[in-house]
């Protein structure tokens, strides 16, 4: 297994798919990862900012994943942190309890990102 202490290991790209509920946050590595969690299968939620990805309109936000307003890339730093903290620790709480909720999720995002990306 990959050890915590080690960050510059990689992870294979479907490393992610063992898990029920996916978070999409901006940062390092994060060009095609919103695809490639959405082709999982599992609930995917993606923290907003200001770069997009070009089949972003493809998706319905509690259809095919759950969108949560970051403020990243806005200036909004630690309050954008803050915010999305606020909103993120409900909102899997409520995933975790919900399964028909989460495996719609799962299913929409997979229908979408499996044929078409």
């Amino acid at each position: 297994g990959v050890g915590w202490g080690n960050f510059s290991a990689q992870l294979p790209p479907d490393y992610a798919c063992r898990f029920q509920v996916l978070l999409s946050v901006p940062g390092f590595g994060y060009s095609n990862r919103l695809r490639q969690l959405l082709a999982c299968g599992s609930a995917v939620v993606h923290v907003q900012h200001q770069s997009h990805e070009f089949f972003e309109p493809l998706l319905k936000s509690g259809v095919h994943y759950l969108t949560l307003p970051g403020g990243f890339g806005t200036g909004g730093g630690e309050t954008a942190v803050r915010s999305v903290r606020q909103q993120l620790v409900p909102l899997l709480r409520a995933l975790r309890s919900d399964g028909t909720q989460r495996r719609r999720l799962g299913r929409g995002g997979g229908a979408v990102a499996r044929p078409r990306l």
